[in-house]
Parts: C-alpha cells; sequence; structure tokens
C-alpha cells in the first residue's frame, strides 16, 4: 500500500509540475516583457523603450511616461491577464489600479499599446408580462 501511495503522490507532483510550467509560454513573455520595460523606464534606456512602447517617448505623452516611471519605482505587484492569442493586460495592484495592454506582433514580442478597446456584450431575455 505505501508502495502505491508513493506511486500516485509522484504522479500527482508530475503531473502538477507539468500544468505549471505549460501555463502559458505567452505569460511568462510577458511578464518578462512587462519588467524588461520596467526595468528601461527606471534606467531611461531609450533604445528598450522606442523597441516595446515607442509611443512613450513622444512629448506629448512625458506626464505618462513619468507616471509609470514612478509606478516601475514602486514596483507593484500585477497580474497577467491573456485576452486572446494576440492580446493581454497586467493588472497592477497600485491604488489607481492600472491596466497595461500589450499586443504580440508578427515575431512574438510583446509590445504595450497605447490604446486599449475591450468590448462587453450582455444579452438579457425581457420578461413575458
Amino acid at each position: 500500500m505505501n508502495k502505491k501511495n508513493n506511486i500516485v503522490i509522484n504522479l500527482f507532483w508530475l503531473f502538477l509540475s507539468i500544468f505549471i510550467s505549460c501555463s502559458s509560454t505567452e505569460e511568462q513573455l510577458l511578464r518578462k516583457s512587462y519588467n524588461d520595460l520596467c526595468k528601461a523606464i527606471t534606467m531611461n534606456n531609450v533604445t528598450v523603450i522606442d523597441d516595446v512602447a515607442p509611443f512613450l517617448l513622444e512629448e506629448k505623452n512625458r506626464q505618462a511616461f513619468l507616471a509609470l516611471q514612478e509606478l516601475c519605482n514602486s514596483h507593484p505587484s500585477f497580474h497577467v491577464t491573456i485576452l486572446d492569442s494576440k492580446r493581454a493586460i497586467i493588472q497592477l495592484r497600485d491604488p489607481a489600479h492600472t491596466v497595461l495592454p500589450f499586443e504580440l506582433d508578427q515575431s512574438g514580442r510583446w509590445l504595450l499599446k497605447e490604446t486599449f478597446h475591450q468590448v462587453y456584450r450582455i444579452d438579457f431575455i425581457p420578461a413575458n408580462n
């Protein structure tokens, strides 16, 4: 019986580790992109910022850049949500509940998008009188 329990426990850990490691390659890449972007923003690395979020370098977005720089310096925890095969968001756990939209480009890199559009459809059936 003890040998059988060990096999079951080992199989459980094997499946759990496979599930966790395969949870999402996209999610892991997105986390890396976000961390690299934050590092570049805090260090004012224009090359990386221009590669991942070029709109942040425009003068009209200077205030957004400074706000994001302040957020990155505070290192808030965050949650990744993959919306579909090419879109995802990172929700920061900061007082403003900041949401950063990312999009997967043709080369497989996650890029920060300037705007975020999401459509909700609510269906309802009216009550009959």
